[in-house]
């Protein structure tokens, strides 16, 4: 803790208003509606790639909406069910091996 106490992974953040200018932490229960999440920027993953940068050899990706506001799609651009609407997309993270405890 030389630096002070570790951050969370993610926090709510409140965003004012011009009408509502308190500045707090309790704002964020206080005014949910104005509240918005956090990311560290060491946990974001750069590099978010253009639709027009895919091609077949990739094969499945993670596929985003910016601003990212839904879960993430993961597929091809061929598939059937595409919605369509994704910009962007990031690889797809690496299979993690079934744990035996």
């Amino acid at each position: 803790m030389k630096n002070g106490p570790e951050l969370p992974a993610e926090i709510m953040v409140w965003h004012s208003t011009p009408n509502l200018t308190h500045i707090g932490t309790w704002a964020t229960t206080r005014y949910p509606d104005h509240a918005v999440g956090y990311v560290r920027k060491e946990r974001l993953t750069p590099g978010a790639r253009p639709l027009e940068d895919w091609h077949e050899d990739l094969g499945f990706v993670v596929w985003w909406k910016f601003p990212v506001d839904e879960p993430a799609w993961i597929g091809t651009p061929n598939d059937s069910d595409w919605p369509g609407y994704h910009t962007h997309f990031t690889p797809h993270p690496e299979i993690p091996c079934e744990r035996s405890d």
